[in-house]
């Protein structure tokens, strides 16, 4: 090539390159936040190039420039200008959050496009496309940025409040004009006390608020905040919830006693766990009869305490005093009432017996309020030091912890605690209970035994029997009378301090009474009130003390007719949460859900949920009979979830273990303190830590075993399923051939099965080539005259057999799977070895009763296997006794989970398939083990095939494979054998002859050292 010519070409690529640059540094271009770069190429040219609008040739593309851009939070507008040396015929814009675009903006006026509806603070990509007429396209890319959104300060806006209030609900709804989650504080002040949170964000809001006191004022206020922390509340404001129409139980242990110028009352109130609604209790005194409401009579007490002392009475004179108890809907219970009178010369009160409960000595104190018992240890309380503050009462500590004069059991606040049951039945306590001037068992007609805790003895009902009511006439109404219970034998069960109602229909009863109570104890008597509207008679009480109290229900029809039915009311402990320790856990919050797993309104049974629990870890509900579940919450420790299956008693009061979350690790080491002392705290915190991790664990299993529909699966799915797997996975390796004689064996020859040993000779079915017994043989006696089997025989592990037969001629036919007889082996043989008598299936003829004992060979058949099928047969036992065991763990578990007697029987059928498995399909385990080693290194060598031969018949008698440590073993005696080995990477090798001859069947084991190839 000649210079000039490198010259030429030179500068021509010049002229190109710098046509390419002049054209992008005209477009390239940043302006208001756009970055933009064109690239404009010259279709069909070599070379040559123009300048925007310059002049040039009719092949210059159009020229891009004066790109610009101005944006907002949601909107952008791009302009610029396009020139050709022809003329611009179109030009479009597409735009997205990638290079590739996706979205069109629409040309407008000197080449412009306005975008809305876009993202804040977002990074776009577009291209500007300008066609010329001849036509040329050139395009320009860049990008522009939205601008960020500003901090939002503005909090949501609250409208539209709407209350709807239920007799312990409230539901309270709003609206904000953004999203924004809900809370509101309530309570009985504007100093609220209780918070709903809802942390969900939204534009209407919804809150139920429960476990309300009905017709009970209630202040409230709404709060909302967004996303961006703005909070805006409402001013405080108030709603009433409805009243209800159900009055609270009458006070309960009613005691009434006289001094010489007084009469003085004690009682128990409601409890506020069974009556949350309860305000307060009115006395009302009467002379000559009960108070039929609180308005018939004096009033001499109004407030919450539980005694009084009336000194305003006259001497011989009857006082009838009726307690009333209120709620906050202003509902009156009918009515506990006593009557007691002043005599002129009274007598002298007996000495007070501390701890009873009761005023023996008739001066307004009981027990530890009294001086007289003010010496005894567990009378002096003395409040803790650290705190002069009144707390709840501690049921088990021997401190009066609410400072009322009552200590632990005696205080009513531990009515229902699981540790306060009455310790001396009423019947062996040595008083006079029911004042009738007779004492405990036997002398007391109202004691049935010594164990009875009432002396009272009912009237004798006069009425026809006709007449006469029975228990099934009762309703027994629970949880604010929506829950009936049913009676089991007399027994009726409830919760301790739970509500219950007793109603009687008007129309079961033989006329209007005159007057009718429930009596419950020797101490309360209830009066009924009749609705009008639903013509029934109720009396409201509450389940008292933990422990069967006798109650009657006692009519009195006038002119001498009187009725009565009794039943015992069966008090049962409140549950309760304690820890690992079985300490009392205080402040967890206990959650009654349905198994679907929402909340269960307990407020439409007149109770609370969720419980927080007690100083003394106490809860409880009572409750319609299904499933529920329990959810247990607190701070510090493992949140729990218990199915609580079948409840069949309308009582939950179980007791939950709560387990207390350890320290971190971190937190025990003290870099106050030396290596050695925080090795020790971490090496405890371990310990501490793997203790709580299996009791968690345990938790765990248990819980799930409570689960109902774990319980469903377990019984309609696991428990058959687990049978039929093991089925299936043993039966293939167990011969049925075998199986209907071992069945034979076991129920018609039992003593045989268990070894029995007082003969001393016996007929014997052996294998003809390695003389071990063959067990499970049928053997049958035929007589030849008849042809017909007299006698069938199934021989035992040990091959024997006897037939007792009388004088006549006969044979035998042996029947096993996988031999023949008779044996072509020892055909003619009139012995073999040890053994005589040998049979051939000759004629046997018996000239007198005796027994036939003869020694039967049988030749096997079969025992040529390939090494792979050995192998197989190994794996397979293995498999299926891994199998069997497991299918009795999961029955066993089944078993656990749902303790149901077809589970039951579902585990023995197991257990009876793997005994019968062991004994039909798997190989006895030999004493001893021959083993095969490799020459050099000694090392035990796997998956030999080594072969027994009866040297005799030259005949294969049984193959083995070595497992993975070289072992092997066969049974044999009585004969003369050899052995040969075979591996793929080692030389065969052949024993010599092993002479076993006059020797009993056993392990056969020669140790073998292999050369390899």
């Amino acid at each position: 090539m000649t210079s000039r010519l490198k010259k030429l070409i030179i500068f021509i690529i010049a002229i190109i390159c710098s046509g390419f640059f002049w054209f992008y540094t005209q477009a390239a271009e940043v302006n208001q936040g756009v970055t933009v770069d064109v690239n404009v190429p010259a279709p069909g040219s070599q070379g040559g190039g123009g300048t925007g609008g310059g002049p040039g040739g009719s092949d210059v593309p159009p020229v891009i420039f004066a790109v610009a851009s101005s944006t907002s939070f949601t909107t952008a507008t791009v302009t610029w200008s396009a020139t050709d040396d022809l003329a611009v015929s179109s030009s479009a814009f597409v735009y997205g959050l990638t290079n590739s675009y996706g979205s069109s903006g629409v040309v407008t006026g000197n080449y412009r496009t306005d975008l809305s509806g876009l993202a804040t603070g977002t990074l776009y990509f577009f291209k500007i496309s300008v066609i010329d007429t001849k036509p040329q396209t050139t395009e320009f890319t860049g990008t522009f940025s939205t601008s960020p959104e500003p901090p939002d300060i503005t909090p949501p806006i609250i409208s539209n409040v709407q209350v709807a209030t239920g007799i312990t609900t409230s539901s309270i709804k709003w609206n904000t004009n953004e999203l924004s989650d809900s809370q509101i504080n309530y309570g009985l002040t504007s100093a609220y006390g209780t918070n709903y949170f809802d942390s969900a964000g939204t534009l209407a809001h919804s809150a139920l608020l429960s476990n309300l006191t009905a017709n009970t004022l209630y202040h409230f206020q709404i709060i909302s905040t967004d996303s961006s922390g703005n909070s805006r509340n409402t001013s405080d404001s108030t709603f009433t919830t409805a009243p209800d129409n159900v009055p609270p139980p009458d006070v309960s242990n009613f005691v009434l006693t006289t001094t010489s110028n007084s009469i003085v009352l004690s009682w128990i109130n409601p409890s506020l766990s069974g009556t949350p609604d309860f305000t307060q209790i009115k006395i009302v005194r009467k002379v000559g009869s009960a108070s039929a409401n609180p308005n018939d009579g004096t009033t001499v007490y109004t407030g919450t305490g539980e005694n009084f002392t009336d000194t305003n009475v006259l001497v011989n004179i009857d006082y009838f005093y009726t307690i009333f108890s209120f709620d906050t809907s202003n509902n009156s219970s009918p009515g506990n009432f006593k009557s007691g009178r002043l005599v002129s010369s009274p007598t002298p009160p007996p000495a007070e017996i501390c701890g009873n409960g009761f005023d023996d000595n008739n001066n307004g104190q009981i027990d530890c309020a009294d001086s007289a018992c003010a010496s005894l240890p567990e009378c002096n309380v003395v409040p803790p030091p650290t705190s002069t503050s009144i707390g709840p009462e501690i049921c088990n500590n021997g401190a009066d912890d609410d400072f009322n004069g009552k200590v632990d059991c005696a205080d009513s606040a531990c009515t229902g605690f699981s540790g306060c049951v009455v310790s001396v039945p009423v019947c062996r306590n040595g008083l006079d209970d029911d004042n009738d001037g007779k004492t405990d068992f036997p002398v007391d007609p109202g004691c049935d035994n010594a164990d009875d805790n009432d002396e009272y003895d009912p009237p004798e009902p006069t009425v026809p029997d006709f007449a006469k009511i029975n228990l099934s006439d009762l309703n027994l109404l629970a949880g604010n009378r929506q829950i009936k219970l049913i009676p089991v034998g007399e027994q009726v069960t409830g919760l301790s301090g739970a509500n219950l109602t007793v109603a009687i229909g008007e129309k079961v009863l033989a006329s209007a009474p005159k007057t009718m109570v429930l009596r419950v104890g020797d101490t309360d008597q209830h009066q009924f009130v009749y609705n009008v509207a639903d013509k029934m008679y109720y009396a409201d009480i509450s389940f008292g003390s933990v422990g069967v109290l006798q109650s009657y229900v006692e009519i009195d029809y006038d002119s001498g007719q009187m009725d009565s039915v009794g039943f015992k009311l069966n008090s049962l402990p409140w549950g309760q949460v304690v820890d690992g320790k079985g300490l009392s856990v205080s402040g967890v919050e206990v959650m009654l859900l349905e198994t679907n797993g929402t909340a269960v309104n307990m407020g439409f049974y007149g109770q609370i949920n969720p419980i927080i629990s007690d100083a003394n870890g106490s809860f409880g509900w009572l409750v319609p009979n299904k499933d529920f579940r329990i959810d247990l919450y607190k701070d510090g420790y493992y949140s729990r979830s218990i199915n609580i299956s079948d409840v069949d008693n309308n009582v939950i009061n179980s007791k939950i273990i709560l387990i207390a979350q350890p320290k971190k690790i971190i937190l025990e080491i003290d870099p106050e303190a030396t290596i050695q002392e925080n090795v020790v705290n971490i090496v405890k915190s371990l310990t501490e830590q793997t203790k709580v991790l299996t009791d968690i664990t345990v938790q765990k299993i248990q819980d799930a075993a409570s689960d109902p529909e774990v319980q469903k699966v377990n019984q309609q799915v696991v428990a058959p399923t687990a049978i039929t797997v093991v089925l299936a996975g043993a039966i293939p390796l167990i011969s049925w051939l075998d199986f209907l004689p071992f069945l034979r064996l076991l129920f018609l020859q039992p003593l045989m099965l268990l070894g029995w040993r007082k003969r001393a000779k016996w007929g014997l079915v052996y294998n003809a080539l390695n003389k071990l017994p063959v067990d499970l043989a049928t053997v049958r006696l035929i007589n030849l005259e008849t042809n017909r089997v007299v006698q069938s025989k199934v021989t035992d592990g040990k091959g024997r057999f006897i037939f007792m037969v009388n004088p006549g001629k006969y044979r035998l036919e042996v029947q096993k799977n996988n031999f023949i007889f008779p044996s072509k082996f020892l055909e003619g043989y009139k012995g073999d070895g040890q053994k005589v008598d040998i049979y051939h299936g000759e004629a046997i003829e018996v000239l007198k009763p005796a027994s036939i004992t003869a020694s039967v060979p049988l030749d096997p058949m079969g025992a040529q296997k390939k090494p792979a099928r050995l192998v197989w047969e190994k794996i397979a036992r293995r498999l299926q006794v891994v199998i069997s065991w497991s299918g009795i763990f999961i029955t066993a578990a089944s078993l656990y989970i749902s303790p149901k007697w077809y589970i039951a029987a579902l585990l023995g059928v197991h257990i009876v398939f793997f005994f019968i498995f062991r004994r039909l399909a798997l190989p006895p385990k030999p004493k001893n083990w021959g083993i095969i080693s490799d020459d050099t290194n000694k090392a035990p060598i796997g998956r030999v095939i080594a072969r027994l031969f009866n040297s005799q018949f030259n005949k294969l008698v049984d193959t083995q494979i070595t497992d993975a440590d070289g072992k092997y073993y066969f049974m044999a005696g009585d004969s003369k054998y050899y052995i040969t080995y075979e591996h793929k990477a080692y030389h065969p090798q052949k024993t010599d002859i092993i002479d076993l001859e006059g020797k009993d069947a056993d392990v056969l084991t020669v140790d073998v050292r292999l050369k390899k190839n």
